[in-house]
């Protein structure tokens, strides 16, 4: 596989990061054909123990020269997830390829991988900055436009990073859906209205994470849009 054996992608733009993991995990992907769960691991640090991280990195790849690792939000390492990689990187083996990122707020003291990464001249690194904050009315257009359901996602992460609150987001998303996007389209709407107050229910009752609610309508929203579309 073309590129660098250790890559840290770091920076506020989230969906640029997010397009360039998935770039990445297509190239491999191309060359592992029906065995890619099997040699690509995309894992979270926020919920990753270290019983799971060793058993990930000390399995060998299969019919590939080298697995494809990646782990996202690595500034919320727990401590032993952190010391430990920091040895595997010391000592790596050929067979890994691995790709952290993570978010990097300014002022945030950086945990030992961190620093390791920021210092190595062997690892290879990207910057992403946000050069624009991302509205709500960006995620409403594109769950409208896009033919990317992933992409609409992503944005919702951002927002969410960026410190938006669900209420917020909620609120932006019927706005534009009653005034912007309904138009003739009443009949869409009426269904759609059921959606957003589903949703509001479920966050104002606690039934569902906030964040999960959102990714739920989402969803709902944009296939039912596509498929009338199409």
């Amino acid at each position: 596989m073309v590129g660098p054996d250790v890559l840290f992608i770091s920076g506020n733009d989230e969906l640029s990061k997010d397009n360039k993991i998935s770039l990445l995990k297509k190239e491999f992907s191309s060359q592992c054909l029906n065995l890619k769960e099997f040699n690509i691991d995309d894992l979270d640090a926020k919920v990753l123990t270290l019983k799971d991280l060793r058993h990930i990195v000390e399995r060998l790849p299969l019919k590939v020269k080298q697995r494809l690792l990646i782990i996202r939000n690595v500034d919320f390492l727990n401590d032993l997830a952190d010391k430990y990689l920091v040895e595997v990187l010391k000592n790596k083996s050929s067979y890994l390829r691995i790709v952290f990122c993570a978010r990097e707020e300014e002022g945030k003291a950086a945990n030992k991988l961190i620093s390791f990464l920021r210092q190595s001249k062997s690892v290879a690194k990207i910057f992403c900055r946000q050069e624009r904050k991302i509205r709500v009315f960006d995620l409403a257009r594109n769950i409208v436009d896009s033919s990317n359901l992933a992409h609409c996602l992503g944005i919702l992460r951002q927002l969410l990073t960026d410190g938006k609150q669900a209420p917020q987001i909620l609120g932006g998303l019927f706005w534009y859906w009653k005034n912007v996007y309904a138009q003739d389209k009443v009949h869409i709407l009426r269904s759609d209205l059921e959606l957003f107050l589903e949703t509001d229910v479920s966050i104002k009752t606690g039934r569902l994470n906030s964040d999960l609610a959102l990714e739920l309508l989402i969803v709902k929203l944009y296939q039912r849009r596509h498929s009338s579309s199409g």
